[in-house]
């Protein structure tokens, strides 16, 4: 018998593929009814879910024109501000504003982490000083771009860029707004590759495959259970699956499932742990993989890499960066052959040196260069380009750990408050 959570994995899986199409063709169509109705705000959301479901070019075309004839309202969609003590966790300043020879205001850049974080700020009375004061880089959390949160905030802020992993979510956001610049990075991209090291990685391999997940049917742990059962009856393996207890599955129910198959000994659940727990798995397994169909950037990819250890990413996946998933980090496989995937890493994989690639390209420097090479082409020296860099650990700070991120964002908004230019505060300066 299967367990529940195996049941709702299976019944979301069915959902995604047959289920969905249809939901997002009968959100467009009911749509303009809607309109036509005078029930804007419900229009306005089922033609947001249309989009973020199926991406239709008809609901795309709809929406601009009803953004054109200024009939998009999003404030009654958006969710209610997140608390101030998340807001300052979730938010860092890269540089602060100056006042430049024309004494007009040099911008500074604030960046800001998941998306119901940004309503935060368009709800503050302060909201137009800050907008004056500030550039704004958005780190939304998943994919699906097509959300009030995101959209009201670019329509409100003066200048922003969207960090955007997913094509799809790149083309309909340049779509919606050609002015709002649109980076190919994401919460992966910043990742402390001092914390992910590969210190460790050079000793010998406890596991064939590790995948970092949890409780969430969306994480299909169900899936990769079958896929390294399937590796067992074929070879001697050895799996491990470490489950975070968050989310609506049973990690009882998933040991269970591992026992009926008589894979105990081939499959290991593991509870959550913490950071370093984490590292010491990804450096004892000879390759991680992300299962999940739809995801944000996904920062345990980046994590798996920095730790020199390959990984593996299914090509049906949307959120992740495919072209990360290259000749030196990993495979990008369809889901039906994982099975094989995870077989040939367990043979292959020191053919592979994701750590090198990842500090190139992925590493919280190579993300800030990025930024910063957009300022200056864009901004034409109206925005302050000299970045601090952060990491994502998982909340933001910056890497120099003796600059106090939350004191530096308050200090700054304050500053604001009191109509004061908002500068760092002594002991956080550069040195």
């Amino acid at each position: 018998m299967y367990p529940k959570t195996k049941v709702r994995e299976m019944a979301l899986s069915a959902i995604r593929k047959y289920l969905i199409p249809m939901i997002a063709i009968l959100f467009y169509l009911s749509a303009p009814l809607l309109y036509i109705a005078g029930l804007k705000t419900k229009a306005t959301k089922l033609l947001l879910a249309s989009i973020r479901y199926r991406n239709l070019p008809g609901a795309i075309r709809l929406l601009l024109r009803k953004k054109r004839s200024g009939e998009l309202k999003y404030e009654k969609l958006i969710s209610p501000p997140t608390t101030s003590n998340d807001f300052y966790s979730r938010a860092i300043i890269l540089s602060m504003p100056e006042i430049g020879k024309d004494e007009q205001i040099i911008k500074g850049v604030m960046l800001v982490t998941f998306t119901h974080t940004f309503s935060y700020l368009l709800h503050s009375p302060n909201w137009p000083d800050i907008n004056k004061h500030f550039l704004f880089v958005l780190e939304p959390s998943s994919s699906g771009y097509a959300d009030p949160e995101i959209l009201l905030f670019i329509d409100k802020a003066t200048d922003c860029i969207v960090q955007c992993t997913e094509p799809m979510d790149r083309a309909f956001l340049q779509s919606y707004a050609p002015e709002v610049t649109c980076l190919d990075i994401g919460s992966g991209n910043w990742v402390d590759h001092e914390l992910f090291n590969d210190r460790n990685n050079s000793r010998e391999k406890q596991y064939d495959a590790i995948y970092i997940a949890n409780l969430n049917p969306v994480k299909r742990v169900y899936r990769v259970i079958k896929a390294m059962a399937e590796c067992a009856r074929k070879r001697e393996y050895r799996g491990a699956i470490l489950c975070a207890p968050f989310g609506s599955g049973s990690i009882e129910d998933i040991k269970r499932y591992v026992q009926n198959l008589g894979m105990e000994k081939s499959i290991e659940i593991l509870p959550g742990t913490n950071k370093e727990g984490v590292v010491n798995l990804l450096a004892s397994s000879k390759c991680s993989l992300l299962a999940s169909l739809k995801e944000g950037s996904s920062r345990v990819i980046s994590e798996s890499m920095f730790c020199n250890t390959p990984v593996i990413c299914l090509s049906e996946n949307i959120g992740v960066n495919k072209s990360y998933i290259n000749e030196q980090t990993g495979l990008l496989v369809s889901d039906h052959a994982l099975t094989d995937a995870l077989l040939y890493l367990q043979s292959y994989y020191e053919l592979f040196s994701p750590r090198e690639w990842a500090l190139r390209h992925i590493s919280p420097e190579a993300s800030t260069d990025r930024v910063r090479a957009t300022l200056l082409l864009k901004s034409k020296g109206k925005v302050n380009s000299t970045l601090r860099i952060k990491t994502n650990s998982p909340e933001v700070e910056y890497q120099d750990k003796t600059q106090q991120q939350r004191e530096v964002l308050i200090a700054a908004l304050n500053d604001i408050e009191q109509n004061r230019l908002p500068t760092w505060p002594a002991h956080n300066e550069e040195k």
